[in-house]
């Protein structure tokens, strides 16, 4: 659903209501508060979850945009640790450019706690059409047990 955005001035002249937060220190007209909100509610606020069971290397597109947008954040985790000398990075494209300023590392030091992604501001942006992948890279190791059930899940705004 999008809301149509208010004109700028439609509350000018108005009751005292375009006024009413000035005593608290308000700056900013009622009408211009109720565009702020306007635009933030038109941008669909998305995720996108991959789940893979045993641990390999993998590239897998996860979508294709629909609208102009950006990736906001990334995570990944895995069910159950990595094994001594065993790893995979995980790293999220935008038409094969990363958006992360360095790979996402699943490792024994990890183990099974969320680890974030930085997303690189500079190149975090799609338009639509452009494609997202995940790639992850396995290195295996040593016992006890194997890796199992990594997940990534990039957190997106598009425009729509």
């Amino acid at each position: 659903m999008t809301i149509t955005l208010t004109p700028l001035g439609s509350f000018e002249g108005g009751a005292n209501v375009a006024d009413i937060n000035y005593a608290m220190g308000e700056t900013r007209k009622l009408d211009g508060i109720i565009r702020e909100i306007q635009t933030a509610s038109n941008l669909a606020q998305s995720k996108s979850y991959s789940f893979q069971a045993t641990a390999a290397t993998l590239t897998s597109q996860q979508f294709m945009a629909l609208a102009a947008g950006e990736i906001s954040v990334v995570m990944a985790k895995a069910a159950v640790a990595a094994a001594a000398a065993e790893d995979m990075t995980v790293n999220v494209l935008i038409n094969a450019v990363s958006c992360l300023t360095a790979v996402v590392d699943l490792d024994a030091a990890a183990g099974i706690v969320v680890q974030a992604g930085v997303v690189d501001t500079a190149a975090n942006s799609f338009v639509a059409g452009d494609t997202i992948t995940i790639v992850r890279t396995y290195t295996a190791g040593g016992a006890p047990t194997p890796m199992t059930g990594t997940s990534v899940t990039i957190g997106y705004q598009e425009a729509l």
